[in-house]
């Protein structure tokens, strides 16, 4: 069995971790209820399909995918996390398991007054580091001039560092752990 190069196809599944190492999002069913067993939420998608190698310039990558309560909506599949997940493909096998850390960026970051947390829909009174919240992120960064309603994909994102007057919202991931179930070479 030839190990995965730049181009070719991979049928995969992909487990997203937040930086205390919680699931937040799998597509492994099996992942997915052990996730919601211990009391935390995440999304679940079907296997994704992802070229070795492969880039995108977009911040955001809309992913359908299921969510407790909510039911049907967009993942928001942060753009460089997807590029380091094609990359760490290179050279892996099918039925191979890989642990993919994701470099961190301060940009997916986000400092708030107690205001500012407050007017985005939290109770900073009772907010505690490591709890996790629901932030939804738009799909197009450019502003529409033809009166369309604006597309949103969301996203687990995790509070930390609160004090008597801000918090911060993480909305990056550590890292991935992704299983390669079919390989297709490049055409």
């Amino acid at each position: 069995m030839k190990p995965a190069r730049s181009g070719d196809i991979t049928y995969a599944d992909v487990t997203l971790k937040d930086e205390i190492g919680r699931t937040v999002f799998t597509t492994n069913q099996r992942i997915y209820n052990a996730t919601l067993e211990k009391g935390t939420v995440a999304f679940l998608a079907s296997p994704m399909t992802i070229a070795v190698n492969a880039t995108t310039q977009n911040l955001i990558e809309p992913l359908p995918a299921y969510l407790p309560a909510t039911g049907q909506i967009s993942f928001a599949f942060l753009g460089p996390e997807y590029n380091q997940i094609a990359a760490g493909l290179d050279g892996m096998k099918e039925g191979e398991t890989r642990h993919i850390p994701f470099m961190q960026n301060p940009s997916f970051q986000r400092e708030m007054n107690q205001e500012q947390f407050t007017e985005m829909g939290g109770n900073f009174t009772t907010v505690q580091d490591g709890d996790q919240g629901i932030f939804d992120f738009t799909t197009s960064p450019k502003i529409s001039t033809d009166n369309t309603t604006p597309q949103y994909a969301s996203r687990i994102v995790t509070f930390k560092n609160k004090t008597s007057n801000n918090i911060t919202m993480n909305f990056g991931y550590s890292g991935a752990d992704v299983t390669i179930i079919q390989l297709r070479g490049s055409t």
